[in-house]
């Protein structure tokens, strides 16, 4: 699991996570989707993913999926590559 920040908010990233694996202070699980071409980054957000799945993702708020029923990813940033750029 890591930290990463997805549009405006913090959340736990794991590629496979187990529901008793949920990190403490994050209890809303939601699904990633990645594009067909490309598996490193996040395009979507939703409740579940059956292909091009991504990641799990825990944040501490619900997320509004408004009428379209999932979230565009417009930004993704890993906080784990800033430790490795010091």
């Amino acid at each position: 699991m890591e930290k990463v920040r997805i549009n405006n908010f913090d959340c736990i990233l794991s590629e496979r996570a187990k529901v008793q694996d949920i990190p403490e202070g994050y209890t809303y699980k939601y699904c990633a989707r990645h594009g067909s071409d490309d598996w490193t980054i996040p395009l979507t957000i939703e409740k579940f993913v059956c292909a091009d799945y991504f990641g799990a993702i825990f944040t501490k708020q619900p997320l509004d999926f408004g009428e379209k029923g999932f979230l565009d990813v417009w930004s993704f940033f890993r906080y784990d590559e800033l430790e490795d750029n010091k």
